[in-house]
């Protein structure tokens, strides 16, 4: 930003290249800005202005039309990358720098668009051709270019991935302004986790196919980040396979509660962590039975005092739903059951469960879970839900110990010889 004095009074202008930050309360610390160069994989986790040096890895021109209407600003999108990873790039000024040059960059700020880094550069950015023998090649650094599942996060951009296909399938709807339209989509799969695929082009991969995805973007879907191509040139089918094929119906990749809550969304996940709070609002709840337009699924808000936030006052539908949370002494998440994982985990239909709660109260349900749940050590397959309020995970099955938490006492109490 710019300072300006006029008539004695000074005003601050911001300009196009400021960037503005909301300050909150607790998270990390902000590093102290230094002259010195940081890796990419730094520069990723920063905010505010860095020096890098980096090699371009590919450009390519973009026009970003103006909310307002009233133009367009002329940018280009790049990749950029040295020997800890890559990282997107927007020029906000004129970048004519061939892919292979290795830049040193002072001065160019990062930003996140939604939930992914980007290294910005504006006019103020001094963006000069550097030498360095010893740094990575184009060739080396190919491999920084690959992506994960497990490292998808929104917001990206020209994402490059081998999937494996679980599912396809497409779907016809009738768009704004009353054409027909075509959309294809359905779940694939890597050794890292799953995730949701669309395609907005006619590409049509059977389930069990290898495919190659170039230049994809990814973005949010129902809280999990899955990709998207929007051109057939994206997509390549393979003729052998990447890694052994992967069994659908078994595909739960372990990662530990901490590094769990620490990362991003994801799906298709394995944790433990022991059970230390079953919350009041676990039972019996009604949902909006609101047909959404446009979809096949209604809405299913949950209704609070009888009312759905988006619909008003609304005659219910029943669901279970139990609401826990997870401890595994480090770190701690907020675990969801539906009505599915819900059945199997307290060994109770819908129907008996309300029956109980009709006939015994619903406090006396709580404290029947909570006898069988609290101080149980769980294994839960599901998603996981990572925001900026925190961490949820949602189950899709539920594995106890079979320990109630008084034999979990015996036990330690056994193991430590505590004499009471």
């Amino acid at each position: 930003m710019s300072v300006n004095e006029w008539n004695d009074k000074k005003s601050i202008n911001i300009n196009r290249t400021s960037r503005i930050s909301v300050l909150r309360e607790g998270g990390q610390a902000n590093l102290q800005s230094s002259d010195e160069p940081i890796n990419i994989q730094k520069a990723s986790q920063s905010e505010g202005f860095v020096n890098i040096v980096a090699r371009v890895l590919s450009t390519k021109p973009d026009v970003i039309v103006k909310r307002d209407g009233s133009g367009e600003l002329h940018v280009v999108r790049g990749r950029l990358a040295d020997d800890t990873g890559s990282i997107g790039m927007l020029s906000w000024s004129e970048f004519d720098y061939e892919p292979g040059t290795l830049l040193k960059i002072e001065g160019a700020s990062i930003r996140r668009f939604r939930d992914t880094p980007e290294v910005n550069i504006g006019d103020t950015t001094r963006v000069e051709v550097f030498h360095d023998n010893s740094f990575a090649s184009m060739e080396d650094l190919a491999s920084t270019t690959s992506s994960t599942i497990s490292g998808l996060r929104n917001g990206m951009r020209d994402v490059e991935i081998t999937l494996q296909v679980e599912s396809w399938y497409q779907r016809t709807f009738t768009s704004n302004d009353g054409s027909e339209k075509v959309v294809r989509s359905g779940d694939v799969m890597d050794p890292t986790g799953r995730c949701r695929l669309t395609a907005w082009c006619d590409f049509d991969p059977k389930p069990g196919d290898f495919i190659h995805l170039k230049e994809a973007r990814v973005q949010s879907w129902q809280g999990s980040p899955d990709l998207v191509i929007d051109d057939l040139a994206q997509a390549t089918n393979l003729e052998s396979p990447t890694w052994e094929k992967i069994d659908p119906g078994d595909h739960w990749v372990d990662v530990g509660l901490t590094e769990l809550v620490s990362g991003g969304t994801r799906r298709g996940i394995r944790t433990t962590g022991t059970v230390v709070l079953v919350t009041g609002d676990s039972g019996i709840i009604e949902r909006c039975p609101v047909k959404l337009p446009d979809r096949e699924r209604k809405c299913r808000k949950r209704l609070r005092d009888g009312s759905c936030i988006d619909h008003g006052p609304q005659r219910g539908e029943e669901d279970l739903r139990i609401r826990m949370v997870l401890d595994n002494g480090v770190s701690n998440v907020s675990l969801l059951l539906s009505k599915e994982p819900a059945e199997k985990f307290l060994g109770m239909t819908q129907a008996e469960v309300a029956e109980k709660i009709s006939k015994d109260g619903q406090e006396s349900f709580l404290t029947s879970v909570r006898e069988q749940s609290l101080g149980m050590s769980v294994s839960v397959n599901g998603l996981a839900l990572i925001d900026d309020q925190g961490a949820m995970l949602l189950a899709d099955s539920v594995q106890g110990d079979g320990l109630t938490a008084s034999q979990a006492a015996d036990m330690i109490i056994e193991k430590w010889e505590v004499v009471m």
